[in-house]
């Protein structure tokens, strides 16, 4: 929603996307910013961003993006501050809050900007295993922005943004398959 998309650029569920309220678009679509942004407050508050939930959907995001034992171990557990833009906490646990903050959207894609940039491997093949196990469960789509291989496995089609046009159309590169999907 950040441009108005012209007639015949983009179909939503069979629909040209100018046709769909803005509104209703966004709906669709649950984002995980590779820059995350916390509120000075606690891992609970910037949690309830992404709407109402009760303990048990915050644990089980928190557990989906790898990051619930840590916050258990905490005396505060949920209510543990982050501080401003999440300072106390590390930039990998940062953006897996952001990654679980996306997570108790009820939406049925995920959109997910650099999800595992700054996690050391083995974090990044557990947040990796999880998501894909909760793709698989939930029937979520993903659209994924990667420069990195490990993350990108989890696609079975991939477009390559190459730039701009003259026009301000996307350069891109795929299978002829991938861009028809």
């Amino acid at each position: 929603g950040l441009r108005t998309p012209q007639t015949g650029e983009m179909r939503l569920g069979g629909l040209d996307a100018v046709a769909i309220a803005p509104e209703d678009r966004r709906q669709l679509f649950a984002y995980a910013a590779q820059d995350v942004r916390l509120l000075n407050g606690s891992v609970r508050e910037n949690l309830l961003l992404a709407g109402p939930a009760d303990d048990a959907a915050l644990w089980a995001a928190l557990d989906d993006a790898a990051l619930g034992d840590r916050i258990r171990a905490e005396s505060l557990g949920l209510d543990i501050p982050v501080g401003p833009n999440g300072e106390q906490l590390s930039g990998g646990e940062r953006r897996r809050l952001g990654l679980a903050r996306a997570y108790l959207r009820d939406a049925p894609w995920l959109v997910l900007d650099e999800p595992t940039e700054g996690l050391d491997a083995a974090t990044e093949a557990q947040v990796l295993g999880r998501l894909q196990n909760r793709l698989a469960a939930r029937g979520q789509g993903l659209i994924l922005i990667s420069h990195r291989a490990s993350p990108m496995a989890l696609c079975n089609r991939s477009i390559r943004v190459e730039g701009l046009d003259s026009d301000g159309h996307l350069r891109l590169t795929c299978l002829p398959d991938d861009l028809a999907a």
